[in-house]
């Protein structure tokens, strides 16, 4: 893979790596029992946008952010989730919302599980978004 960005570690501490493979994003795992490396989610082809930006856990769950298109051509983070340690993963954010920044950097998930992403837009720096998850 290219273009590794985004790395978390869950409660029982799997490490999980985003990376850009090709025109794809894949999400893959290091098992802590094994040390074995697998590709645990594959998001084919989300756009021309650079690549996946960030990863983050908490509440039980794994999130990645990567950069997709939107339908009117500009750049809007998909947010991807796991709550079965990689097993099946889901897109849960409509990221459309103009408060949400076009390339998301880093991504926190606070004990109440609320998870918060930065980034910039086109326009400048835009931080500590939350997003409903």
């Amino acid at each position: 893979p290219s273009s590794s960005r985004g790395i978390t570690v869950d409660s029982l501490d799997n490490i999980y790596v985003s990376s850009r493979l090709n025109t794809n994003v894949i999400v893959r795992k290091r098992s802590a029992g094994s040390g074995t490396w697998s590709t645990v989610d594959t998001i084919p082809n989300p756009g021309p946008g650079p690549g996946p930006y960030a990863m983050a856990s908490g509440s039980g769950a794994i999130y990645m952010i990567a950069n997709g298109t939107n339908s009117a051509g500009g750049y809007q983070p998909v947010i991807r989730k796991t709550v079965d340690a990689g097993g099946a993963w889901s897109t849960i954010a409509d990221t459309a919302n103009t408060s949400v920044p076009s390339f998301i950097l880093s991504a926190v998930v606070t004990s109440d599980s609320k998870l918060f992403m930065a980034g910039f837009s086109a326009d400048g720096i835009s931080l500590g978004l939350p997003v409903r998850i």
